[in-house]
């Protein structure tokens, strides 16, 4: 046997071990002794199916097709001190009111609707404690900045899906995109900037795509809260984490149980949320509402602010809003009962 063929009989055995037999099997393959025979088009064309299929997230080399190109090259432009201060301003200005066009119609909540997400960011870890004096582990999150940036029709979506499912979908869905942290315009292209000019906010520095039903659908340029959720509500979250060999990669955390919250604060736009969650400081998460079956609102007087929190309607009594179950820091600890005079 020549060194080529003992090579083209190793691969094959690998590819074997990496292959499901229902889908490829190894005796649909054809190798002959001569190094000539072996076509090894053929082999990565039907491994590349299986890779398909996989349902590990593909690594993106390419933007998706809603994304466009960020940064630009910078050049020196020689603005004085006194005229980088005028620009800063006269900026801020012009994006005070994004919310100038005829207001879109605000959809019903119904048992199978799905919200949109919230773009959060990690403040770090701190206790607190129950009524009953447990204590709790949770972590704070950031609601920084988060506008809806643009509505993606649904046969938008499926038009450039590339998964067979997504087409074949019972239930399409469109989505909204929504961005966080405002950054300065002329740090981005022209192409990434026009993103944002329907919706008349600054560019953001983070961009998220959230699926959502037709009746949670949300004007361009509507701000988001941290009162979009409840104390007590379950919710997902998914971020980017590393794991112990020092690769990165997106996480869900936890799985199969959701996350619970414990206070919300409106002023800070701050979420507390019960255990840990995944990635560093400052990093970037992604807030669902829990898409488990148990934890799920069916209750059509009982769910979340439908399909989002206005403040200028919907007004919240206290700025810190806690869960019936956890001690408020404002209230007494121990209260000490005077005794009688005798």
């Amino acid at each position: 046997m020549s060194f080529s063929a003992y090579l083209s009989r190793a691969a094959c055995r690998v590819l074997d071990l990496k292959c499901s037999a229902k889908t490829l099997s190894p005796s649909s393959w054809v190798i002959a002794q001569d190094s000539s025979a072996w076509n090894p088009g053929v082999i990565c064309s039907q491994h590349q199916q299986i890779r398909w299929r996989s349902a590990k997230k593909r690594r993106h080399t390419v933007q998706p097709f809603w994304h466009a190109q960020v940064t630009r090259t910078m050049h020196p432009e020689g603005i004085t001190t006194e005229n980088e201060e005028f620009v800063e301003e006269t900026i801020k200005t012009l994006y005070e009111s994004p919310l100038e066009k005829a207001p879109w119609p605000i959809g019903e909540w119904a048992p199978k609707s799905q919200r949109c997400g919230l773009i959060g960011k990690k403040l770090g870890s701190t206790i607190m404690w129950k009524k009953d004096g447990t204590k709790l582990l949770t972590t704070m999150i950031h609601i920084s900045d988060n506008h809806v940036i643009r509505y993606i029709p649904a046969s938008e979506l499926i038009k450039n899906a590339h998964l067979h499912h997504v087409r074949l979908s019972k239930r399409p869905r469109g989505a909204l995109l929504v961005g966080s942290d405002s950054a300065d315009p002329r740090l981005f292209t022209k192409e990434y900037f026009n993103m944002f000019e329907e919706a008349g906010v600054m560019p953001k520095k983070k961009l998220t795509k959230f699926l959502v039903t037709d009746n949670a659908i949300l004007q361009p340029g509507t701000p988001l809260h941290a009162t979009h959720f409840r104390p007590g509500d379950y919710i997902d979250i998914a971020g980017f984490t590393t794991d112990h060999q020092g690769a990165s990669g997106r996480s869900f955390m936890p799985l199969p149980a959701s996350q619970t919250i414990l206070r919300i604060n409106s002023h800070y736009n701050v979420l507390w949320v019960l255990g840990k969650i995944p990635g560093a400081i400052n990093d970037y998460v992604n807030l669902y509402d829990s898409g488990l079956l148990h934890h799920r609102y069916r209750d059509p007087d009982n769910h979340p602010p439908f399909p989002t929190h206005f403040p200028e309607e919907q007004t919240i009594e206290h700025v810190d809003w806690y869960a019936e179950d956890i001690h408020k820091f404002t209230d007494e600890s121990i209260v000490f009962e005077e005794e009688g005079v005798a």
